[in-house]
């Protein structure tokens, strides 16, 4: 494989040749792969089309429902969320027993797929939070509940170098995956201190739209914070920061 040697470095495709970088420097090599056009008519290619059909609508989903619960996720999620999501919503795709290859869509597939999903991989609610958290959506009233029961943060909580204090957030959000928009509702409770005192239950209740058609997700977010001269600081990368789906509810 020819390498690049001059002063000027190079990334990119012209002509037949593509220029690209690797962690051992520059490089270059012959353009390959299949004409855009053939891919997009010939009947060879079918399963293709199919495949990038759906695909793409597997990340379309995933964006959709990350702008539902960005506000928290901000906080929280690994660098990799974006990629394990849209795997998942392609596995969602892929229940779908109702449309044919290629218009398979994530409603018609098995959404309770996301309940349990992490939204930051290296900090999970099961090795950050000991107690059980739970999640209800009334559907009718729209009321949505994560409920914590009371707890000694210092036995329940992993806590991280340097904080002193966690907030409990709950997010929740009515989706529509067709329109591509949301709505969203939130809670979080002030800072509650890292100690060895038993800290009272706690009930976070968010208000949904009643009577939706759409799905509706339930998430709980475990921020941790320092407390300085009674300021609080999220700590430096927030690595240690967990949130989880706790509730999925399709529309029957």
């Amino acid at each position: 494989m020819p390498k690049q040697k001059g002063i000027i470095p190079i990334t990119g495709t012209t002509g037949n040749t593509t220029f690209y970088k690797t962690k051992d420097g520059f490089g270059m090599r012959a353009k390959g792969g299949v004409d855009a056009n053939r891919i997009l008519n010939d009947p060879n290619f079918q399963r293709t089309r199919e495949n990038g059909h759906e695909f793409g609508r597997a990340g379309s989903a995933g964006k959709v429902l990350r702008n539902a619960l960005k506000t928290v996720m901000v906080r929280v999620a690994d660098p990799r969320v974006v990629t394990r999501m849209s795997r998942l919503f392609n596995r969602v795709i892929k229940t779908d027993r109702v449309n044919r290859r290629g218009e398979r869509t994530v409603l018609d597939g098995e959404l309770g797929f996301f309940k349990g999903f992490e939204f930051n991989i290296n900090s999970p609610m099961s090795t950050t939070l000991y107690a059980e958290a739970t999640g209800v959506i009334d559907r009718a009233s729209g009321a949505a509940t994560v409920s914590i029961p009371a707890m000694i943060p210092d036995k329940f909580m992993a806590k991280p170098p340097g904080a002193t204090h966690y907030i409990l957030t709950a997010v929740g959000a009515e989706v529509d995956f067709v329109a591509g928009s949301s709505v969203n509702a939130m809670q979080a409770t002030a800072e509650l201190p890292l100690n060895d005192a038993e800290a009272p239950a706690v009930s976070l209740v968010l208000n949904l739209p009643a009577a939706s058609d759409k799905p509706l997700f339930l998430a709980l977010c475990i921020e941790f914070v320092q407390e300085v001269n009674g300021r609080y600081y999220g700590l430096s990368t927030g690595q240690f920061n967990a949130m989880s789906m706790l509730v999925v509810d399709t529309a029957a």
